[in-house]
């Protein structure tokens, strides 16, 4: 701002200079001829003076620099002191004609013989002659010129003078300008700029609302979406990146993405880019699902309108792994569950039916009673089983946290599995610390229980289970080992899902459920913990469970 006021100011001064300059000049070139007209009339009643007292011969004797002419009433030039030849004849001059018509005349034109602009004046004799007196306007532009190097100077002076007055005076007019706060409840400026200024600190308020507005509504977007599980990508019309979360950098191990790049950048499989180019041609949303990196995403395509057309498109990435394999599980759990219950309903429905029939004999009475009375029961366990574990996984359970001493849980766990224990002949190893535990009890001993009925079960006569605690800084660390039958490599993984048996008919004949050690898992789970499996084949098995200390169960 203060450059374009200093080179206005600078600009105008010289102007206005130059101008006033050229009007002076002009002024002095008129005042300069209307001196030359006046002091060639001078000249002229002096030398008519001197022709009627002398003649002729008096021009013949004067070295004048003015050109002299002495010319009769037909125009005939008599002399002239310039021109030696013939002259035309000046009839038809213009101060000739004025001179026979008024007495006198002025003319300004080029001059044919000396070839240079001149002033004429004309004066009619008393012997009707006419005397003509001339100069060229040579004499004034000489003195015009005269005064070129005076007049350089003072534009030079000007200019200088101009140029420190013009950077003096828009350094004040701006430094106060420059110097406002409009965040200020008081402005001191011109009072001229003061409705502006007014003006100016209402939209900038107005403006600072906004733009407050705007980054909070930013940052909490960003904060959102930055902190989003999800993926994220906004895209235009073009299918160019307009944003994107890390989570979608995350998903797509993609690297050095940047704005306004085609979003098949993150994926350019065949699927997604027509799902892409549906979504912003068709203005329909796209749902498709990809498997990447062994897992499972789902992607949305959501077209944006505006006035009825597509701008743009928001993809969403979810992460549906965990939600399809526990889908899969819901469906194999049903499965499980419903042929688990018809297989003894349907064994209880079959002995009823014969009884009801009368096709049992009076002595097979009580043997088919004690079969009914083994299916209902095993039914009620496999129902109770299903109730409790649906209630862990849902943590919907009473949650009765405590301090327990392990050593005595465990001393009550082998007293009340004695009994089967000594019918394979199993010994019950306990190494147990006086290690105390903060948890639900009920929930703790259960998920030991089940290991250690586990272990009789498929255990090898003459045989041991044995149990053993410890503990570091931040965990206790229980392990129930075993010398039995083992579990192959290739169902260990497998173990701790509903339903699932290594041998499902050993299993059925021991009367297990399946799902033991599924609520095992979540026992351990329920604490915060894990639980890892190590078995060889007819050596035995070994579950390690690792439990953290003051776990808050939510």
């Amino acid at each position: 701002m203060t450059n374009k006021i200093f080179k206005h100011i600078i600009l105008s001064v010289v102007a206005s200079t130059i101008v006033i300059i050229g009007l002076f000049m002009s002024v002095l070139y008129n005042y300069f001829g209307d001196q030359i007209n006046n002091i060639l009339k001078n000249e002229t009643t002096y030398l008519v003076h001197a022709y009627e007292n002398e003649g002729i011969s008096y021009f013949e004797s004067l070295n004048s620099h003015d050109r002299i002419a002495l010319i009769d009433a037909e125009g005939n030039v008599l002399y002239d002191n310039r021109s030696r030849e013939n002259n035309d004849n000046h009839l038809n001059r213009e101060e000739v004609i004025a001179a026979l018509t008024y007495g006198e005349g002025f003319a300004t034109r080029r001059s044919d013989t000396i070839g240079q602009e001149s002033i004429y004046y004309a004066t009619l004799l008393s012997d009707g002659n006419i005397l003509r007196v001339s100069t060229t306007r040579k004499t004034i532009s000489s003195l015009l010129l005269g005064m070129s190097s005076h007049i350089f100077w003072i534009i030079v002076l000007v200019v200088i003078i101009a140029f420190l007055l013009a950077k003096r005076a828009s350094e004040k007019i701006v430094k106060p300008i420059n110097s406002m706060d409009i965040n200020q409840d008081k402005i001191a400026c011109y009072h001229e700029l003061q409705p502006l200024v007014n003006k100016i600190q209402s939209q900038n308020i107005i403006i600072n609302e906004q733009i407050g507005e705007l980054r909070k509504r930013a940052e909490e977007f960003t904060s959102i979406t930055e902190n989003m599980q999800e993926g994220l990508i906004v895209i235009n019309r073009k299918a160019e990146v307009l944003s994107f979360n890390n989570s979608s950098i995350r998903i797509f191990k993609t690297q050095n993405i940047q704005d306004k790049q085609s979003v098949f950048q993150f994926y350019h499989a065949t699927n997604f880019i027509d799902a892409v180019n549906l979504a912003l041609e068709e203005n329909k949303v796209q749902n498709l699902r990809i498997d990447l990196d062994y897992k499972v995403y789902q992607i949305l395509i959501s077209p944006v309108n505006q006035n009825g057309l597509v701008e743009g498109a928001v993809i969403l990435i979810r992460d549906v792994t965990e939600i399809e394999r526990q889908e899969k599980m819901r469906r194999e759990f049903s499965a499980n569950v419903s042929h688990e219950l018809k297989t003894p309903l349907t064994s209880i429905l079959g002995f009823a039916e014969i009884m009801k029939n009368g096709m049992v004999d009076k002595e097979d009475v009580k043997e088919i009673a004690s079969d009914i009375y083994n299916e209902a029961n095993r039914l009620i366990n496999l129902i109770n089983d299903t109730i409790h574990l649906s209630s862990l996984e849902d943590n919907n359970i009473a949650m009765s946290m405590s301090d327990f001493k392990l050593s005595e849980l465990i001393e009550d766990i082998f007293h009340t599995l004695d009994k089967s224990a000594k019918k394979m002949n199993i010994e019950l190893r306990h190494k147990a610390n006086d290690i105390s535990y903060h948890g639900i009890e009920s929930v703790v001993e259960e998920v030991i229980y089940n290991l250690c009925d586990n272990a009789i079960r498929y255990g090898k006569e003459n045989g041991y289970v044995e149990v053993s605690t410890s503990e570091d800084e931040e965990n206790v660390i229980i392990k129930v080992e075993d010398n039995g039958i083992g579990i192959p490599y290739s169902d260990q993984s497998r173990v701790f899902e509903r339903f699932y048996c290594v041998d499902k008919s050993h299993s059925k004949s021991l009367g297990g459920t399946g799902l033991g050690l599924s609520i095992v898992k979540h026992g351990v789970l329920l604490h915060g913990g894990n639980i890892v499996l190590t078995s060889k084949v007819n050596l035995g098995s070994t579950f390690t469970i690792t439990l953290p200390k003051k776990k808050d169960i939510e």
